[in-house]
């Protein structure tokens, strides 16, 4: 019964194999099938998961220890390396360097095929068995960055503890710097994470120019959707320190282009950011730019299209962020893109009006005297609610008027 529990994916091959390491006979498996609480065939399955955890958890550290040995010893290292090594790892009693070793490379393979969740927890145990501080350190480090990609916020803050604890060099404390500040944003207190991606920015200078200029973007995303609310570095702050960052050395990419505009943007103004944020948008409208590039930064381009009152721009942006997210099958940026795409149809619609009240009588009432819907852009948790409601309002005018959003060319979807 051990054993099953212990074998998640019940292959019934495997814990035969395992049975017979262990000197186990096939009557203890008939015992358990006829009181009902396992059932037999290609796969072995428990009659209920609490069945199977609860007699997990009933066995003592040492029988556990001794079932994922014979699973171990058990499984095919050409087959299945990375269920072999796991086994191994949950069998050690201690710091085992060659199992942490193993289970790193397991780590890479599970992020070659996109586990990220799997990644995580091979990197996780493999720090738990290094006993060399830096090495376990470092460990730590590169399991916190995969808990972040995967979004397991709680456990990556805790190996990051366990990283900020050991020897870390320079460009590994600015990596647990710029950790944090992700893991801020992406929480939802982007008044704190500016200032940290300011800080991991800075840290990163003169180390990695182009991790540090990846970061300062970082920082502006942050500083955009805290808005008014935001306490510490602003967008401002992000600009002057962004301007005083060295330059790419390598002609300027998309990313840098963008960089430079929004640093023009928030410290001269519109007349000198201009030129630079048009080429931007138009180096992240091309196909030039790589796949990784443009579903990082295609949000914070759209936007950037939004502020020069690009409304083409920003329809060819979002349009392309679309189709390589489902290209890719970034299900983490599925949220975002259907904020995105939503938030299109109405900016879209609200320019026309303002194109329109500006012929008939000035860019802030209508020629029939209402007011033209101002165009606002605040943080996502902010907007959500009021763009919404916009939408339905405006999908809704044009049922009255015989319309649909399709035939007006501003397709919801």
């Amino acid at each position: 019964m051990l054993l099953t529990a212990a074998e998640p994916l019940g292959d019934s091959a495997l814990l035969s194999r395992a049975a017979d390491r262990l000197g186990i006979k096939a009557e203890a498996a008939d015992a358990a099938e006829s009181e009902g609480l396992v059932e037999f065939c290609v796969q072995v399955t428990c009659r209920h998961p609490l069945v199977r955890s609860a007699i997990y958890r009933s066995a003592s550290p040492e029988q556990r220890r001794e079932a994922h040995q014979a699973l171990a010893e058990a499984t095919d290292p050409e087959l299945d390396p990375d269920r072999r090594a796991w086994h191994f790892a949950q069998a050690a009693p201690g710091p085992d360097e060659g199992v942490a070793s193993e289970l790193e490379r397991c780590a890479e393979r599970a992020q070659a095929r996109g586990g990220l969740a799997a990644a995580a927890a091979f990197l996780e145990r493999s720090a738990a068995l290094t006993l060399e501080p830096g090495r376990r350190a470092a460990r730590a480090l590169a399991a916190a960055r995969v808990m972040v990609q995967s979004g397991a916020f709680e456990a990556a803050l805790r190996l990051l503890a366990t990283a900020e604890a050991g020897p870390l060099d320079k460009l590994q404390r600015a990596w647990a710097e710029l950790l944090r500040g992700q893991i801020a944003f992406a929480s939802g207190r982007s008044s704190e994470a500016s200032p940290l991606l300011l800080k991991a920015a800075t840290s990163f200078e003169p180390l990695d120019v182009g991790l540090a200029r990846q970061t300062y973007l970082e920082a502006f995303s942050a500083a955009q959707y805290a808005g008014r609310f935001g306490t510490g570095a602003g967008l401002r702050e992000a600009a002057q320190a962004a301007r005083a960052a060295p330059r790419p050395a390598q002609p300027p990419s998309a990313p840098d282009l963008l960089l430079d505009g929004l640093a023009l943007l928030n410290t001269e103004g519109y007349t000198g950011a201009a030129p630079t944020l048009k080429r931007a948008l138009s180096a992240f409208s091309s196909e030039q730019t790589s796949t990784e590039e443009a579903l990082r930064w295609l949000g914070l381009a759209s936007r950037t299209a939004v502020r020069l009152w690009d409304a083409e721009g920003w329809d060819v942006l979002t349009t392309r962020y679309v189709r390589l997210a489902r290209e890719t099958r970034r299900a983490r940026r599925s949220a975002d893109r259907t904020e995105s795409t939503r938030r299109t149809a109405c900016v879209r619609r609200r320019l026309r009006r303002c194109r329109c009240a500006s012929r008939r009588g000035g860019p802030d009432h209508g020629g029939d005297g209402q007011r033209t819907p101002a165009l606002h852009f605040a943080s996502p948790r902010r907007i959500r609610r009021p763009g919404a409601r916009a939408f339905r309002a405006d999908q809704g005018q044009h049922e009255r008027d015989g319309a649909s959003p399709a035939a007006s060319g501003t397709d919801p979807a």
